[in-house]
Parts: C-alpha cells; sequence; structure tokens
C-alpha cells in the first residue's frame, strides 16, 4: 500500500518524485512511472508520486471533469508501483506559489531523482516548465529524467484525447490510451425502483460530482460486488420512457440477488450498446433490457 502524504509534510527516506497530475494513469503517463521506477531502483530510493486531491479546473471555474477521481487515482498509482503519494489540494494558495518557492518547498524531503512529461508546467502562471526542472536539478545534485512525447493514431496521447473517445462512445480507442478499461467508483444509493417493477433490478450508483462520464447508452460490462466479479447492464443517461431527463448511473448486475444498498461498487465498462431510447410501452422496455442482458452475458 502506498503512503498518503500530504505536500507539507516531510519525507525522510530517499524518493524519487514523478511530478504531474496523473488525472487518468493513461499509457503516456504509464511510461513515465515506469521510468521514475526504474530510476528509484538505480538510485537505491523509494518512487513517490506527487498529484492534487482535487479538481484544478474547479479553481478556474472551467467544467472539466476527472476521468478519475483522486481515491481512484490513488489505486492506480499504487497499481503502477508509487510507495508515496504525496498530495495537494491546487486552491488559491497553492496557484499564486512560484515556481521556484515549489521546488524548495520538495526540497524538504530527500530527494534523488525527479521525473516529469516532456511539457509538465508548474508555478505561478506555469512560469516553470522542463529546463526550469533540469537546472534546478543539476544545481542540486538530483538526478533528472523527462517522458517524450507520446501518440496514439498520430495524435498526442492526452488526457483530453482519452476524454474526445469516451465522448463519442468509443471505448476501443479510449481503452488502448488508457491501458485498461474504464471504470467508475461509487456507492449504491436507493432509486425509484422502476428496474425491479419490470423485472431488471438496479443499483443506483452515486458518483463524484467531478466525474468524468462516457457518452449516454447502455453499456455491458462488469461490477465488483461481494468480492466477486459480475457482469452487468450499465445505463448512463436519462430515463426518457419514465419523462425522467436526470442523468443517472444504474446497473442492472446479471444473476444476482441480495441487498448492496450504501455499499461501494466499482463498474468497469467494456461494449457500447446501443444509445438511449424512448419507448412508447414497458413491454417494449422489457424487450429490449432482455436483449441487452443477453448480449451482455456473451
Amino acid at each position: 500500500m502506498a503512503k498518503l502524504i500530504s505536500f507539507t509534510k516531510k519525507i525522510d527516506e530517499p524518493i524519487t518524485v514523478a511530478l504531474g497530475l496523473f488525472d487518468c494513469v493513461h499509457e503516456g503517463h504509464r511510461k513515465l512511472l515506469a521510468s521514475a521506477k526504474g530510476l528509484s531502483k538505480v538510485l537505491n530510493a523509494k518512487l513517490c508520486v506527487f498529484t492534487f486531491s482535487n479538481n484544478p479546473a474547479a479553481l478556474f471555474n472551467r467544467d472539466e471533469k476527472l476521468v478519475n477521481t483522486f481515491p481512484e487515482r490513488v489505486g492506480l498509482l499504487e497499481q503502477a508501483g508509487a510507495n508515496y503519494i504525496l498530495y495537494t489540494a491546487f486552491d488559491e494558495e497553492f496557484s499564486q506559489k512560484a515556481a521556484d518557492v515549489f521546488l524548495s518547498d520538495l526540497l524538504k524531503s530527500d530527494i534523488r531523482g525527479i521525473v516529469c512529461g516532456f511539457d509538465y508546467r508548474f508555478g505561478f502562471n506555469a512560469e516553470g516548465d522542463v529546463g526550469t526542472l533540469a537546472r534546478f536539478c543539476n544545481a542540486n545534485g538530483i538526478a533528472f529524467q523527462y517522458q517524450p512525447q507520446v501518440v496514439y493514431k498520430n495524435r498526442k496521447l492526452s488526457t483530453s484525447l482519452v476524454k474526445e473517445y469516451l465522448a463519442n462512445g468509443d471505448l476501443r480507442s479510449a481503452f488502448e490510451c488508457l491501458g485498461r478499461n474504464y471504470f467508475m467508483d461509487g456507492y449504491v444509493t436507493a432509486g425509484r425502483g422502476k428496474g425491479k417493477g419490470l423485472g431488471f433490478p438496479t443499483a443506483n450508483i452515486e458518483t463524484e460530482p467531478d466525474k468524468f462520464l462516457p457518452k449516454q447508452g447502455v453499456y455491458a460490462g462488469t461490477a465488483e460486488v461481494e468480492c466477486s466479479i459480475k457482469k452487468c447492464v450499465i445505463n448512463v443517461g436519462a430515463r426518457p420512457t419514465f419523462n425522467d431527463d436526470e442523468v443517472i448511473v444504474e446497473a442492472h448486475i446479471i444473476d444476482f440477488e441480495g441487498d448492496i444498498y450504501f455499499q461501494k461498487l466499482r463498474l468497469t465498462f467494456n461494449t457500447y450498446l446501443r444509445p438511449i431510447e424512448k419507448f412508447g410501452t414497458e413491454l417494449e422496455l422489457v424487450t429490449q433490457m432482455g436483449r441487452d442482458v443477453e448480449r451482455a452475458r456473451k
């Protein structure tokens, strides 16, 4: 398990720091983290990943969601080999921090190496860049590496590109960029019971407000529930058949019966099945749901 350490605290043992937001830990991030892990071994240090615990876009009133929330990101960074996760909130105070002050704060800890992406920027007005870091590391006897640009289909691999694919329902491309399937964690909340009344009970998932959702539609996927993985049909969007315009996430877990209210659930998306539709009758809806379940089984 990686140790969560506030940016205000000191890490006493030797560390190599990987710098970035690592919003969705895509394949470019994974290459960076692999480089940082390799450098850590050479330097006999632990791998420490710096990230933000909130959504930086919120400070600038930008409506930009996160592909992975902070808790989800922590798990992904642990899987990538992080021993420490150094975190802070990107708030007004931090946004005003000059680049040299940020680097000075880093030196509280026993830093042996620093790794970042080729386009990493930091400090007030993004005044610091890779050149700034290189000079800082050279002056302080710290090993430095940067990850060159990674491309996918002749485009820069980025969180924005992942979001574009998810928004278009192109799961295959999104998954190839991520190196894994898209997933979301959330707690099961009480719904209106419409699905249960139709013979297809659903678990309503309360997601974080900052969570980026894929294209509205019906998906085949899996649900991690009660220490097992079950196939499921996931609905992301409104319920027009019932004149309900609220966008929700709900999942019908196939061949599962049990009370999972208020439990944490992970939904993993595998295949986009179809768009949201308004059916003329409940019978038409039930018939289609049956088809969705059969496709998800396969």
